[in-house]
């Protein structure tokens, strides 16, 4: 503006000096001319450059507020479509399938291209790539920390166990690590107890280190396997350790009752009002065999359901109609068992005692009958505890008339296998200690 103002002033003063000096002067009339020009065009130039300044701000003010608001709205919808796609692959990765479609069709919908777009932004691969590896170096850490206590745990004995088992929270009373290791291993046995509850010394080792020790312990694993097979069993080649011995070797659940179902239909008899009715009933009953350690084993065949049978069968001592008891021997897999019909017990009265020797000396005069039974002990995989096949099964009659038995021979495609079920209530309290 100064060299504006500094030209002006020029040419002002030189027009003056030209009107004053117009008649002496020849050259005076070519550099008014030129100065008139210049004042016109610099005039005109100034004048189209406010103009064309105002309307290129305008336009530019016009241009940024439209393309602001098209770039927030267009901003706003790929954020929301992002976040939807997002939510769409976490519940991907969770499996939650259908929850995962509606969030695509969601995101797809705002934005078609979606899914190339977050492809292209930076960090999303390498996003993955590192929980990927942090995935990785996390299960390296679980596995080696995995490694490491199994082998701290293996190291552990029973002088230990003082160290291994503290408090969590301060108490008034004595912890139970202050007790002696022999009570505290008495507890133990009390916890397998005589039925052998071996399912709940498991869930005892799981509270804490120490207690896994005492769960471990030679002494225990040493009595249930006798207490299987009796005291002549010992350790061998294939079976170094009484643990492994239990684990391994067929064995017998005794926490439970073995159960079948057999269902069959028979025809009914005919009517005598209508000649062509001919009714047919369907017979289902139920077969139960419950085994003890000590080789007590009994068999029960009742229409009665489960829920109402297992709960007497509780003791050896089980007084149910129809019950058979007697004794078995496991060798390897194979179970064998011998039982007998009991007998009932005497009652006081004349009348009882006439009329039980009335019915004992009546119909067919059958004077005992002995069963036998042989199983296959197996089962899926490392269960090879819980199913029992028949083998053999057999009954011996013996007559008052005669002094021969008569030995009877089922067929055993009617018979189907018996599988294990657990009962709670066998092992709610114990008698005796392991």
């Amino acid at each position: 503006m100064d060299n504006i103002a500094n030209v002006i002033s020029v040419a002002g003063s030189e027009e003056e000096e030209g009107e004053e000096d117009e008649e002496s002067s020849s050259s005076s009339p070519p550099l008014e001319e030129q100065l008139s020009n210049f004042r016109q065009q610099w005039k005109e130039e100034l004048m189209s450059t406010k103009d064309g300044e105002g309307q290129v701000a305008h336009g530019r003010g016009r241009r940024r507020r439209k393309s602001s608001s098209l770039g927030e709205n267009s901003s706003s919808l790929e954020d929301k479509a992002y976040s939807l796609f997002m939510q769409g692959v976490h519940a991907e990765r969770d499996g939650l399938m259908f929850e995962a479609i509606k969030f695509y069709r969601q995101a797809v919908q705002l934005v078609p291209d979606i899914e190339n777009k977050i492809q292209n932004i930076t960090g999303f691969e390498d996003y993955e790539s590192e929980e990927d590896s942090e995935g990785s170096v996390y299960e390296g850490d679980e596995d080696d920390s995995i490694n490491q206590l199994s082998s701290q745990l293996s190291e552990m004995n029973i002088n230990s166990i003082r160290v291994s088992c503290e408090k969590e929270f301060p108490q008034k009373g004595k912890h139970i690590s202050a007790l002696p290791i022999e009570l505290l291993l008495l507890v133990f046995r009390w916890v397998v107890a005589s039925h052998l509850d071996l399912r709940s010394l498991e869930q005892l080792s799981m509270v804490c280190r120490g207690f896994y020790v005492c769960a471990r312990d030679v002494e225990i694993w040493r009595l249930v396997c006798q207490r299987i097979w009796g005291r002549g069993v010992y350790l061998t080649k294939d079976y170094p350790a009484w643990r492994q011995m239990f684990l391994e070797r067929p064995h017998l659940r005794f926490d439970g009752v073995y159960i079948c179902r057999t269902t069959y239909f028979r025809q009914g008899e005919q009517s005598f009002i209508d000649q062509f009715y001919r009714p047919w009933h369907m017979v289902e009953y139920y077969r139960y065999i419950r085994v003890f350690p000590d080789g007590v084993i009994m068999m029960l065949t009742s229409p009665e359901q489960p829920k109402d049978v297992v709960s007497k069968l509780r003791w050896k001592s089980a007084s149910v109609e129809g019950i058979l008891k007697g004794h078995y021997r496991l060798v390897d897999n194979i179970l064998s068992g011998v039982l007998q019909r009991e007998k009932p017990k005497d009652s006081e009265g004349s009348y009882q005692r006439f009329k039980r020797r009335n019915r004992n000396n009546n119909v067919s005069g059958v004077k005992e009958q002995t069963f036998h039974v042989e199983f296959n002990l197996t089962g899926p995989g490392r269960c090879n505890n819980t199913k029992l096949e028949w083998l053999h099964y057999s009954c011996e009659t013996w007559y008052s008339a005669s002094t021969v038995a008569s030995v009877s021979e089922f067929d055993l495609s009617s018979f189907h296998p018996l599988i294990f079920s657990r009962v709670k209530s066998y092992t709610r309290a114990a008698v005796l200690p392991l």
